[in-house]
């Protein structure tokens, strides 16, 4: 595995889902760290080389303040620096993607031809190697087990749920017609 990342220290920002028990269990974190990167979890402008923002986030107060302050050298790039990066198995030079200043109205999270970090390339295509728990290779082994496999209570017998029907019939029409009494 390339240590494209090496010697850098990468602090994340609105990109871990705060559903995560902890951010070293997010794929983005496990990308950065198999790759070399050091992470910070609290933003330290003295230790952190790259704050790592997903767009739609330019004006927090964390890219502010590494913007702000002169004397830090902190590069303030979007998560599509990493995971290009990581594509190319190369580092691209920072300066390319940096944000050079706060912008003063919020860019939107996906414009153009920019897709949201989770359909980039590298990310689809690697996302299994970095979950804790991947997906199954073989699909022939089943994902999901019957809730009868897992021990959990089963519903009480008699209360069976009688099944979906479907329906092709347009509503509009059918509650016209239902208003006006010529429902068939």
């Amino acid at each position: 595995i390339p240590q494209i990342f090496s010697g850098l220290v990468f602090h994340f920002n609105g990109i871990i889902p705060r559903t995560l028990k902890h951010p070293s269990h997010s794929v983005e974190w496990r990308m950065a760290e198999r790759h070399g990167a050091t992470l910070d979890l609290n933003f330290d402008q003295n230790i952190v080389t790259a704050l790592i923002y997903r767009p739609g986030y330019e004006r927090s107060d964390k890219v502010k303040q590494a913007i702000e302050s002169a004397s830090t050298k902190v590069n303030c790039v979007p998560v599509n620096w990493m995971l290009d990066s990581l594509l190319q198995s190369r580092q691209i030079h920072p300066a390319l993607y940096r944000l050079r200043a706060v912008p003063p109205v919020a860019q939107p999270t996906v414009k153009g031809n920019n897709l949201p970090h989770h359909q980039h390339p590298y990310f689809v295509l690697n996302c299994d190697e970095y979950t804790l728990f991947p997906l199954p290779k073989d699909p022939q082994q089943p994902v999901l087990r019957a809730a009868k496999d897992i021990d959990i209570e089963q519903p009480p017998k008699g209360r069976d749920i009688p099944p979906l029907q479907w329906t092709v019939a347009d509503l509009w029409v059918a509650a016209t017609q239902a208003l006006t009494g010529k429902a068939s």
